[in-house]
This record gives structure tokens, C-alpha cells and sequence, in this order.
């Protein structure tokens, strides 16, 4: 996201409350941001290196001087004057950029991003993002029909079939391993990465003994790890390399090739139970019969389904609604975002790991550049954004607000008869939790309107009204 060309550029003095003048040069662009270009003469500057002597001469030892009482040319001639000047950054760039901000009435959206330009003489840049731009189209005339499943027996036996496994006792055999065992190793993985910088590293990802394995293909990372211990007998090593597919949830390890060391110690079976009235009995709090057991299971996953279609009908919603809209996000907002993305990937990485990871460490391992990284991780950026500055432009536009008698109501049900309920409405007190919890049930009658509308069903509703 490029800046355009800016609107106009206006340069003006402001003073600071009794304080010398500043001299503020401000321009705008078209991206819903203002640049702040502050300067500080030696005046200025002299207020606040003296906040900052006043500072550092309760913690520095001059001799000749009790500890504080050095008088401030001393303290500057002892630590120096660029010492000073870093000691007064901390109130001074925040200081002096709200105070330009507040004169000028700019109402920031978020922080500005601040730099110094310049010590002698003292300039500081800030830009300043302004509330994006978010200009709505026609969206109550946007309809969607709903896509609705039905549950089915196979589904029904599918999840009978996993509690069939979940109690089923796993024994020790004296065979081969096949597949559905579970399998007890010590195993290791290295994955391989290449860079231009060090083209034969490598990184452990696992390094466990005792290590439990069900030869699973449909829930294994790499499916053809089960192919490669088919086969193995107890007591036998085996190393062997496999590829990441691009798919795996672990963008770091995408496509690149990981050794593995297997050391097999045990081989067990399942010995499933068979399914009928006895069987029914023993699970959850029990059922009377097996009848019993596949009309709640019915129940229950009619429920899912229907979360899961409104969930997905609301996704489909706000792309449509996304489709007809124009938004102007400040280029600022736009690589918080993405910093922020990289930070999440990195953390996730670390706790993969088991330790931190740097992102010099990280880019290694995906064998890109930073810049190379956030151009590919953008378009997803710019469009979570987006959707969360679409979100609040909608419950503005629709008036969505939230009573405090609809607040207590839903602090009162998530505690419900919970031995923590107390705890759980201490902990909804805060003004915080009050405000996420508000945001959050505009968003719940956002999307209930939004579904009236994509049926079809806003008018009949009004007039019902």
C-alpha cells in the first residue's frame, strides 16, 4: 500500500503552555494519516535536557559534590550532553508530539508511529493515523441462501465408532507394527533448511523418548511416517527422510525434507469393545440403550451443524458486504498488522520448539527475506483489517448498542451454576472485560441482522415490530 500524493502542507508555531514556541510543519495524505515534522530550538531542547540532569544527578557520584547536588553544567560535562538529551527522550518526544497533536485537533485512530530526524538542531517526525475511511455499499441488498446439512446414520456410526476407540484398552502385541497401532519410540526429527547465507543448516524439531504414536495416515503431520514403521518389529532402529507438504500447519517446516531416527520399544493393539446396550451404558453419565445413545448423538450434532451454518453464513456475509465496500486504512495500521502476524508466527514456532526462536533464526528456517515474508502474509493482513474496521463501521451505522441489563444477563449466563460463578462475574467487573464483552455482543446482534437481511427477512421483521 502506497501513500498518494499529499493534500497540502502547513507549517505553524505553537507554544507549550508557558513553554518557548515549536515550529510544526503538518502535511496530510489521502491515506487517512498525518505527518508531523516538530522542531525544537535550543530553548526547547534546554527545558527538557534540565528535567533530564534533574534525573541523573540523583543517581550519578561527582566528586567534590554531595550525590544530587552537582550543579547541571558539572552533570553535563560529566556524562555529557547527548547522555541528557537520550535521558529526556522518554517525556519529551511524547510530550512535545501530544501537545502538537491536541493544538493542531487531530484525533489520532491509534499511537503515532514517532522518529528523530535530527540533534542538532532537535527534530522529531511523527505520523499520525487518523480513522480509516469506510464507505459502505448497498448491502441490504445482498441475499444468500444458507447451506443447511442434514445428520445421517453414517455420521451417527462415525461418532460411535470414535468412543468405540476412545474406551478401547490398548495391549501389548508380538508382531509387526500395522496400521491403528499405537506405538511407543524414541524418536527424533531434524528439518532441513538452506539459505544463501548457510546453505546446510538444520533445525531439531523433536528429540523425545518414550514417544507415542498412533499410526494414524489421516492425523499424522506427514501421512507417510505410518508407511515408513509399517513393517518395523520391536527393538529395531530405523532412519528415514520425508517432505513437509505445503499445507502443514507449521509454515516454517512447509515443503522442506525432515530426517527422522526411530527406535521402536513397544507395540500395542486396540481390543474394541462391541457396540450394542452394555456398551452404551459406559458412556458419559450412561444411557439406557444403545437406541438411546444414537438419538443424543443425533441431537447433539444437529446443534454443531447449525453453529457451524451460521458460522459459515456469517463469513459469507461480511465477504459479500467486504465486495461492496471502499475502505482507506492508514499504510501505519497496515504494518502493525503485519509485525503483528510475524510475531504470532514466531511465538508459535517457539513454542514448538520449546524455546525462542529470533526471526533471524525463523527467516532462516523459511528461507526468505523479512521483506520477502510480509509482502507474502499482506493480503491476508490488509483483509483481517479490513474486516474488523467493516465490523465497527457496521454496528455504528446500524446503531447496535448494548444495555447494562444485556451485559449482566450475559456475565449471568456464562457463570451459570458454575462452583467458579462467583469468580467468574469478579472476574467481568472490570471496566475492561466490560467493554470486550460489549464489543462482542454487538458483533452477536450485528451478525443476526446481517442474516435477516441476506435471507430476506428485514422488512418482515420491521413491520412485525
Amino acid at each position: 500500500m502506497k501513500l498518494v500524493a499529499t493534500r497540502y502542507k502547513l507549517c505553524y508555531t505553537l507554544t507549550t503552555g508557558g513553554h518557548p514556541t515549536l515550529k510544526v510543519t503538518k502535511e496530510e495524505n489521502e491515506q487517512c494519516e498525518i505527518n508531523l515534522t516538530i522542531e525544537l530550538d535550543d530553548d526547547d531542547l534546554a527545558i527538557y535536557i534540565k528535567r533530564a540532569y534533574q534525573k541523573v544527578v540523583q543517581n550519578i557520584k561527582i566528586p567534590g559534590f554531595r550525590k544530587g547536588k552537582a550543579p547541571q553544567n558539572v552533570v553535563e560535562r560529566e556524562v555529557g550532553r547527548s547522555t541528557l538529551i537520550r535521558e529526556s527522550l522518554d517525556f519529551l518526544i511524547p510530550e512535545v508530539t501530544t501537545k502538537a497533536i491536541e493544538d493542531n485537533n487531530i484525533t489520532p485512530y491509534a499511537r503515532p508511529e514517532v522518529s528523530i530526524d535530527e540533534v542538532e538542531p532537535f527534530i522529531i517526525s511523527a505520523i499520525v493515523p487518523l480513522k480509516p475511511t469506510v464507505t459502505l455499499g448497498d448491502y441490504h441488498s445482498i441475499r444468500l441462501e444458507e447451506e443447511r446439512k442434514e445428520i445421517t446414520n453414517t455420521d451417527i456410526d462415525e461418532v460411535i465408532q470414535g468412543y468405540q476407540t476412545d474406551s478401547a484398552p490398548w495391549e501389548p502385541v508380538s508382531r509387526s507394527i500395522q496400521e491403528g497401532d499405537l506405538v511407543v519410540m524414541d524418536l527424533k526429527g531434524i528439518v532441513e533448511t538452506t539459505s544463501e547465507d548457510n546453505p546446510d543448516s538444520s533445525i531439531p524439531f523433536i528429540d523425545q523418548n518414550d514417544y507415542e504414536v498412533i499410526v494414524d495416515k489421516a492425523n499424522l503431520v506427514i501421512p507417510e511416517f505410518a508407511d515408513s514403521i509399517i513393517g518395523m518389529n520391536q527393538g529395531e532402529d530405523k532412519e528415514f527422510t520425508l517432505t513437509f507438504s505445503d499445507e502443514v500447519p507449521e509454515p516454517e517446516f512447509a515443503g522442506k525434507p525432515a530426517n527422522f531416527s526411530v527406535s521402536v520399544k513397544e507395540i500395542k493393539e486396540r481390543i474394541l469393545p462391541e457396540v450394542n446396550d452394555e456398551f452404551a451404558k459406559g458412556i458419559g453419565e450412561g444411557y439406557e440403550s444403545l437406541a438411546d445413545l444414537r438419538e443424543d448423538i443425533k441431537k447433539q450434532r444437529t446443534e454443531a451443524l447449525e453453529q457451524e451454518s451460521i458460522r459459515n453464513y456469517n463469513e459469507q456475509m461480511i465477504d459479500e458486504i467486504l465486495k461492496t465496500t471502499t475502505i482507506i486504512t492508514p499504510p501505519l495500521l497496515v504494518e502493525r498488522e503485519i509485525n503483528a502476524s510475524i510475531e504470532n508466527m514466531t511465538s508459535s514456532v517457539s513454542r514448538q520448539l520449546g524455546r525462542e526462536i529470533s526471526l533471524e533464526e525463523y527467516l532462516s528456517v523459511m528461507n526468505k527475506s523479512e521483506d520477502d515474508l510480509k509482502e507474502e502474509i499482506r493480503p491476508q493482513s490488509i483483509e483481517r483489517l479490513e474486516k474488523s474496521l467493516l465490523l465497527d463501521q457496521l454496528i455504528e451505522e446500524e446503531k447496535i448498542e448494548i444495555t447494562d441489563n444485556e451485559i449482566d444477563e450475559e456475565i449471568n449466563r456464562l457463570a451459570g451454576d458454575s462452583p467458579q460463578a462467583e469468580q467468574i462475574k469478579e472476574l467481568f467487573s472490570s471496566e475492561e472485560t466490560k467493554v470486550s464483552l460489549t464489543n462482542s455482543l454487538q458483533i452477536q446482534k450485528l451478525m443476526e441482522l446481517l442474516t435477516s437481511i441476506g435471507k430476506g427477512n428485514i422488512k418482515e421483521e420491521n413491520e412485525s415490530n
